[in-house]
């Protein structure tokens, strides 16, 4: 039977066919390669972790000081994940540096965890997600500048000694998703400083200047072409000159200073509570070329009017 499959030529069989005559041998077409690829990742696993969380994600900080990033590993369920390994990086190009990383515990390897929390470099360092709840005191008596780190959470400071940007990334390997595994958090550093004008009082239907300071933090020199927006929060009608609008934006003069004058188009007592942010313009902000409000306030104006009233005390009638 199977010389008989050679010699017909069987078209189910895709063994060679021999030419009756015995001259030629015919060879079928080798069939198209379909190749087996091996997905990377695979299937997602009931242990897979489905997100990093960075917090804070965009921050303005005086140059020197310390930032604190705090990230997070979440699993399947909305709670955050232990012993997890975080690596952090600054991206290149950018300034700043890596002080110090959370050094987790010597109880992590008995719960499986072999990472060694540490910089690797002044830019790359690798973390672990804590088993204990964390409050950092910075070291100073004060608590409000202390930064709770939670349970599932690691933490990580930097600093820049000069004004730029600092894009710190956090990237969980454990983390299922491409787009999830990692977060980017930014850090603008500026050399500056203000002082808001403080609340005045002033007859009602008269004009009162605010002015604000800014200047340099490092050798208090002053900030150049800044921009200051004020804004009337609340109270009686009034505006700022000339126009009488509700908000005006001022830029420094060369001795740092933006001043704006508040006024009533009619005499009405109250008080008006304004809004100031300072705004580093464009041209110090690099190269994305976007304003960035480094710092927000609030001031009153107290219009004052006079107001006589007279309370009379005794019997109704009296004999003389």
């Amino acid at each position: 039977m199977l010389c008989a499959l050679l010699v017909g030529g069987c078209a189910e069989c895709r063994l060679p066919r021999i030419d009756p005559s015995g001259d030629r041998l015919f060879v079928p077409a080798p069939e198209p390669a379909h190749p087996k690829f091996k997905n990377e990742p695979g299937a997602p696993r009931p242990w897979d972790m489905v997100e990093m969380l960075l917090v804070p994600r965009t921050t303005v900080a005086p140059v020197g000081s310390e930032v604190i990033l705090l990230a997070g590993v979440r699993g399947p369920d909305p709670y955050l994940r232990t012993n997890e390994r975080v690596e952090w990086s600054i991206a290149s190009g950018d300034v700043g540096e890596f002080i110090d990383v959370d050094r987790g515990s010597c109880s992590d390897m008995l719960v499986g965890d072999f990472t060694r929390p540490h910089k690797v470099t002044n830019t790359f360092a690798v973390g672990t997600t804590s088993r204990r709840y964390l409050r950092l005191t910075r070291g100073t008596a004060t608590p409000t500048d202390d930064v709770t780190v939670l349970r599932g959470q690691t933490w990580i400071s930097v600093t820049s000694p000069v004004e730029g940007t600092s894009r710190v990334t956090a990237y969980a390997p454990h983390v299922y998703g491409w787009e999830q595994r990692r977060q980017t958090a930014t850090v603008h550093w500026i050399d500056a400083q203000w002082r808001f004008p403080p609340p005045a009082i002033h007859p009602a239907g008269s004009r009162h200047a605010l002015a604000t300071m800014v200047m340099r933090r490092s050798d208090q020199s002053p900030c150049v072409g800044w921009r200051v927006l004020y804004t009337i929060v609340d109270g009686p009608p009034a505006g700022f000159a000339p126009g009488g609008s509700p908000t005006v934006e001022v830029e420094t003069d060369g001795s740092g200073q933006a001043t704006a004058e508040i006024f009533q188009p009619q005499p009405s007592p109250g008080t008006n509570r304004v809004s100031i942010q300072v705004i580093r313009p464009p041209q110090a902000g690099g190269p994305s070329g976007t304003r960035l409000v480094v710092g927000t306030g609030f001031t009153s104006t107290t219009w004052s009017a006079p107001g006589m009233s007279l309370r009379k005390t005794g019997p109704a009638a009296a004999s003389v």
